[in-house]
């Protein structure tokens, strides 16, 4: 009986250890050798209301800067703000200090209150969820609303909850609750995440990929629908809504044509994996991320157009940070931007609602 316990213990211990080599090499080839993918997972969680949110009471370093959040996950959080910011990792602030934001420095500049809202890979659909819970919150009515969604509203993958659908449908899925739970765990330690991420990979390369075709996280029908009834309800509710359009530089000379081919690969790669044809249908799958980047840089393009054309039909106000943000110095990848970006971003803020179009009394 003895040496059972004693096999019993040293089996226990040598798990523990083994877990903590693991999980310390997993977190160290993260930072060092990971892509983005893999060091924001390390800075978020599932969330049964958002899908997933920044972690609540963070206080660490994030793609080389320093990153500290209140209980909701936001950067800065404020009950008597007079901004408010709702927009995706690029208004979070990704790789930059709290106060290199674009949205720090404009309200900084205008000597005004300010509450950032945003969250990493949030989409319109999350923003519309965000204004909802938290619209009853607010001591002092703000008096400006910014949204600047639309960069990850025309992706296809998303970082918790099933990829490949879209995020209204996986809010109303009835088993979203369960999966993210199970995501919860799964994702909270760094080993796992990379080995389950990693086997994903594998099943694209060597097994069948997804029997059903690749939707974009929302329509651009979906995005202008829930935009459109967001800025009512907050107009509404006695706020101005600035919209912000979505800044990119793409580090390869975008193809149209080769845009196009992701639909139909996608598409092509779905309907051979339900044949049964997996070698063909990881043919299709391979080409179809391939085109993937074109097709989203052309997305996004399309939708900085739309948003354009929309805003002058409904009076909008729409700040084009974009128009500036023209030199790869202003990036550190194809969506986020540097300290340069940031503060070519708060001048055409402050260039903007100083005009004689700005905000409203």
């Amino acid at each position: 009986m003895k040496s059972f316990f004693r096999g019993a213990l040293i089996a226990a211990i040598a798990t523990v250890f083994w877990a903590f080599v693991f999980e310390a090499a997993a977190r160290f080839w993260v930072v060092r050798g990971g892509d983005p993918l893999d060091r924001a997972r390390l800075v978020l969680e599932p969330d049964a209301r958002y899908i997933w949110r920044v972690r609540p009471d963070f206080d660490g370093v994030f793609e080389g800067a320093k990153l500290k959040t209140e209980s909701h996950g936001f950067r800065i959080y404020d009950r008597d703000a007079e901004w408010i910011m709702l927009g995706p990792s690029s208004a979070f602030g990704w790789g930059v200090e709290q106060s290199d934001t674009y949205f720090a420095l404009a309200a900084k500049s205008e000597n005004v209150k300010f509450s950032n809202l945003s969250q990493i890979g949030y989409g319109i659909s999350q923003g519309r969820r965000l204004f909802d819970d938290f619209r009853s919150t607010w001591k002092t009515k703000p008096r400006v609303i910014f949204l600047a969604f639309g960069v990850n509203d025309v992706d296809r993958f998303r970082f918790f909850g099933p990829s490949g659908s879209s995020d209204d449908e996986v809010f109303d899925d009835p088993k979203l609750s369960e999966r993210l739970k199970a995501e919860y765990w799964l994702y909270r330690a760094a080993f796992p995440a990379l080995l389950m991420r990693r086997l994903q990979e594998a099943t694209f390369g060597f097994g069948c990929p997804p029997t059903g075709f690749f939707q974009t996280r929302t329509t651009s029908e979906g995005f202008f629908e829930t935009l459109t009834t967001l800025v009512a309800d907050i107009e509404r509710d006695g706020h101005r809504a600035i919209l912000l359009n979505s800044p990119f530089l793409y580090p390869f000379e975008v193809k149209p044509d080769l845009a196009a081919e992701a639909d139909k690969e996608f598409l092509a790669s779905a309907t051979s994996a339900k044949a049964g044809q997996c070698a063909e249908a990881r043919e299709h799958f391979a080409k179809a991320r391939q085109a993937e980047p074109h097709r989203v840089a052309v997305a996004i393009k399309r939708l900085n157009d739309e948003l354009k054309t929309r805003s002058a039909g409904h009076n909008w106000t729409l700040v084009d940070i974009a128009r500036p943000l023209t030199s790869s110095s202003d990036y550190v990848d194809p969506i986020h931007f540097s300290k340069t970006g940031h503060l070519k971003a708060e001048s055409a803020i402050r260039e903007r609602i100083h005009s004689s179009e700005g905000p409203r009394p």
